[in-house]
């Protein structure tokens, strides 16, 4: 019985260890490389692009987010390190679709 109580404990520790990440998704996401975008063209009016870490994110429809509105002090067409935003702003959620990479001009 004991030994039957430390494998399901093992277990359930390793099930809430996978659980766990260090917050920052940013850096996992899969991004094409064909779709390569510059500054300038972050700066459209008709849609909110950012780029976080090299990723750029369709912001357009999310919450809190607008084209003239400022985010926690971050703009749309704006390019951000994973750093500049709250800490409570790492997970996927906060990010709308990838719509590609930031590039040189």
């Amino acid at each position: 019985m004991k030994r039957f109580l430390l494998v399901l404990f093992l277990v359930l520790v390793l099930f809430v260890f996978a659980g766990c990440n260090n917050g920052n998704n940013v850096d996992k996401v899969m991004v094409d490389d064909n779709n390569c975008l510059s500054l300038n063209d972050l700066n459209r009016s008709d849609v909110c692009w950012i780029a976080v870490g090299g990723v750029v994110y369709d912001q357009t429809d999310m919450p809190g987010w607008g084209l003239n509105v400022s985010h926690h002090g971050c703009v749309c067409g704006g390019s951000y390190s994973v750093h500049v935003l709250p800490a409570s702003h790492s997970g996927p959620r906060y990010f709308g679709p990838v719509v590609g990479k930031l590039c040189k001009e």
